[in-house]
């Protein structure tokens, strides 16, 4: 009867994780749950997991700083992680970590159980691997010792040859046992390079005996894409440190039909190193035969070009999301542009006209109209003040400053129209600003911070903002901080679509359309923090 695997479900959404135990356990599993990181970790010491499943956003302990404690403290434990709204930075920090794979909100089932069987299978190969990797340094520690006890025969051969002849038989029959239940391939070359032994895996991996191979030359089984470099890898003469490890090679597979992964050629992991009859340090010693042991690694290969496959994927997907953001930036400037003109040009003439015709009645009105006179000077007044907030609005939406004085202006003249409308106070401070930047990094920048403030003046409640612009070497760093009411940030960010946080959307896109970075940090009752970096 096969053990059921072990499946730990991390997440601070009920729903998500009764669903999740239900399908799990439904398909042969065993599953825990925990609702919130530190849970996860304290039933982690407690009890062995073969596979862990987590949330990415979850308020104590989120999913990345849970991924780094377990890849820290299990790592041979596989990890998924799963998000409702991941990014392409976040997805490549998990993928840096060491998360086996990264999900997206709403979950593909299928995809789930596919993606944990594989981790599964994965770990289970890793584990395999290992323990063959400790059988195989065994024998290559006995390997060694032997050569020592062979030299040590050597030079007193004239000392009990027959017992010696007698345990070197020996340690030949338990060698010779290692080597035929090994899972790589272990061979013994001449010094033309020929085969003069072959054990192992060769017949499973290969599809080889090791008849076929003895007195072949080790060019017969090399992919023929790679003869040059396995000249001098195969039959190496060198030892200790300056001989071949961990070096990847191609060999070729008769027939192939039985390798579904690769019908061709296998990808080995080669170590090899020379066997003399003296220690390697006298000048007068003798090559006797390159020693090598070669490693199947195409699961790894395989693991390989599926990250290398989902990497292209990602950025792919990046390229395209950048590039309709762009235009959705550049729609919504020159949506901007064109109503500015229109109320400068249009509407703010018409209100100009108004005025002038205003003033005309209020010089033509007799003196005893004076209650006419007093409406006709309110009429007037109200126009003054409707030409002022169309200015406004028409500086807001595109300012003339930005395109003539610069930032720092153009800033200056944000905070002081805030100012005078409400009683937020604003403290400014920037240091090593270039006098000019490329346009659309200003115009950036600008609308982060313009951005920000309307979200501090509607939301946060706060009496004081600090606006810190600085340039580090080839950064600029905006920070924006306030201590107002603050907010939920995984909660505003799972807001539907439709009613989602735009504001903060726009703001990290604008930062993404210059190559810069972008977040915001915010607890309730703790302020808001929004931190942006733009190369210059």
């Amino acid at each position: 009867m096969s053990i059921k695997e072990k499946i730990l479900v991390v997440d601070d959404d009920h729903f998500v994780i009764e669903t999740l135990e239900a399908f799990l356990s439904a398909k042969g599993y065993l599953v825990d749950s925990a609702d919130s990181g530190s849970r996860a970790l304290g039933m982690m010491k407690k009890k062995v997991y073969d596979l862990v499943l987590s949330d990415m956003v979850m308020e104590d302990v989120g999913g990345l700083d849970l991924l780094r404690e377990v890849k820290t403290k299990y790592p041979d434990i596989p990890f998924l992680l799963f998000t409702g709204y991941g990014s392409l930075d976040t997805a490549i920090e998990a993928l840096r970590l060491g998360t086996y794979d990264y999900l997206q909100k709403p979950i593909n089932y299928e995809e789930l159980l596919l993606k944990a069987k594989s981790a599964l299978e994965m770990a289970r190969l890793k584990r395999e691997k290992e323990a063959a990797e400790q059988e195989k340094d065994e024998l290559l520690e006995k390997l060694k010792h032997y050569n020592i006890s062979l030299e040590a025969m050597v030079e007193e051969r004239t000392k009990a040859i027959k017992q010696s002849q007698e345990a070197l038989r020996s340690s030949e029959k338990k060698y010779v046992r290692l080597v035929e239940n090994s899972p790589d391939i272990i061979y013994m070359l001449n010094s033309e390079g020929r085969f003069s032994f072959v054990g192992g895996a060769v017949k499973s991996l290969l599809g080889l005996t090791s008849g076929d191979l003895m007195g072949k030359h080790f060019e017969s089984i090399v992919w023929p894409e790679d003869a040059t470099k396995a000249q001098f890898h195969l039959n190496e003469r060198r030892t200790g440190k300056r001989a071949t490890r961990g070096f990847e090679l191609r060999l070729a597979v008769r027939g192939g039909k039985e390798k579904a992964f690769d019908i061709r050629y296998l990808t080995i992991e080669l170590d090899a190193f020379g066997m003399y009859d003296k220690p390697v340090k006298k000048k007068d010693k003798k090559f006797l035969y390159t020693y090598g042991v070669a490693r199947d690694i195409s699961a790894r290969k395989r693991v390989e070009v599926a990250l290398e496959h989902m990497n292209k994927k990602l950025l792919m997907e990046y390229k395209q999301r950048k590039l309709l953001s762009k235009r959705l930036i550049t729609l919504l400037e020159n949506d901007r542009r064109q109503l500015a003109m229109e109320l400068h040009d249009h509407v703010g003439q018409m209100l100009t006209a108004l005025k002038m015709d205003l003033e005309v009645v209020l010089g033509e009105v007799k003196p005893d109209g004076a209650a006419f006179k007093e409406s006709t000077q309110l009429a007037h007044d109200k126009a003054l003040q409707a030409m002022e907030e169309i200015r406004n609005i028409a500086r807001g939406l595109r300012p003339t400053t930005l395109d003539t004085l610069g930032l720092a202006s153009s800033l200056r003249e944000l905070f002081d129209d805030i100012k005078e409308h409400t009683d937020l106070e604003i403290h400014f401070f920037h240091k090593r600003l270039p006098r000019r930047l490329d346009p659309e990094k200003e115009l950036a920048i600008y609308r982060i911070v313009q951005e920000a403030l309307t979200n501090v003046v509607k939301h946060a409640h706060a009496e004081k903002v600090f606006v810190n612009l600085v340039r580090e070497k080839k950064f600029i760093t905006l920070g924006v901080e306030d201590a107002g009411v603050g907010f939920d940030k995984d909660k505003v960010m799972k807001i539907s679509r439709v009613k989602g946080p735009l504001g903060l959307l726009i703001m990290q896109e604008r930062a993404v359309q210059v190559d810069g970075e972008f977040s915001i940090e915010s607890r309730i009752g703790g302020g808001t923090h929004l931190l942006a970096r733009i190369p210059v």
